[in-house]
């Protein structure tokens, strides 16, 4: 199918998104559930299969990437209203500010920077011709399942920070909120920062080494990490019985040390000359952390 220009592609990816917001909400409640966080689940997965339907159509994997922005305040909406909290506690209203603060920045970033259904990230790109014909179940599974899953994982201390806050707000909360509005800023600053230095064309083929980015070598990354562990606070906060949720942030760090960082560093060093001495003197998402075979060969 010919594929439509960018305009006409941003207003085709919001009405998808409306859409399956609303056949969700529809299915919630033609579907009895026991269990909210069961039901959240798989209400989750419906709506990551209807997205992953409009990306065959579109051929473009990259109609889900918003999801993973999206679907989050949505989801913590949710909750609160199933557990009728009409008369918002201050940590209740601090978790729902952040994550909108966190979705606003994230979603507004992809639309900037996305050029429309014939424009599709280079990962899924990469995916694309190493699958051949098996790259719809790829896609389905690692792109758009895999995702859903682990931002679930990551939000299950969210859940019981709603449901189980029973005590009032305390030093916790305020150091979970520091540390989750640390996270966003860093990624904001670190976001205009390339956004600049891209921009000018002194700078074309090399690679970002200023400010956040002298630090680290993914600052927008860490920013991320940082942001599920400051949500998991929260729940320590709230109900400190609910400690063992810290598989959310651990699976969350896991997949961004394991895939993300490895696959960016992949792509980086095939296309900047100067990446792979920049990665020997910088470390991937955490100043001063550098591999000992890293460190080995900073002269």
């Amino acid at each position: 199918m010919e594929r439509p220009d960018r305009g006409r592609s941003i207003l085709i990816l919001i009405l998808i998104y409306a859409g399956t917001l609303l056949a969700t909400i529809l299915a919630g409640s033609l579907w009895p559930f026991d269990n909210l966080l069961s039901e959240t689940f798989i209400l989750d997965v419906l709506a990551t299969v209807i997205i992953f339907i409009f990306s065959v159509i579109f051929n473009n994997s990259s109609t889900y990437d918003p999801y993973w922005s999206m679907a989050p305040p949505a989801i913590v909406v949710f909750w609160m209203l199933e557990y009728n909290t009409t008369l918002l506690s201050l940590r209740h209203v601090l978790i729902l500010f952040l994550f909108i603060f966190w979705s606003s920045r994230l979603t507004f970033n992809f639309f900037r920077r996305w050029q429309g259904f014939g424009h599709e990230d280079w990962r899924y790109e990469d995916i694309r011709r190493d699958t051949g014909k098996k790259y719809w179940i790829a896609s389905f599974l690692g792109i758009h399942l895999l995702p859903t899953v682990i931002v679930f994982l990551a939000l299950i201390p969210v859940y019981f920070a709603i449901a189980k806050s029973s005590k009032t707000i305390n030093l916790i909360d305020l150091a979970a909120f520091t540390v989750t509005v640390s996270a966003i800023l860093i990624e904001m600053i670190a976001d205009r920062q390339l956004h600049n230095f891209l921009k000018s064309g002194e700078n074309k083929g090399t690679t970002m080494q200023k400010g956040l980015w002298r630090l680290v070598r993914h600052p927008n990354y860490s920013g991320e990490v940082l942001f599920w562990w400051g949500m998991y606070l929260f729940v320590i906060a709230a109900a400190p019985g609910y400690w063992w949720t810290i598989f959310g942030p651990v699976v969350m760090t896991l997949l961004f040390f394991m895939v993300s960082v490895p696959l960016m560093d992949k792509h980086m060093t095939d296309r900047r000359s100067d990446f792979s001495e920049y990665k020997k003197h910088t470390p991937a998402l955490i100043p001063g952390l550098l591999k000992k075979h890293d460190q080995a060969q900073v002269p």
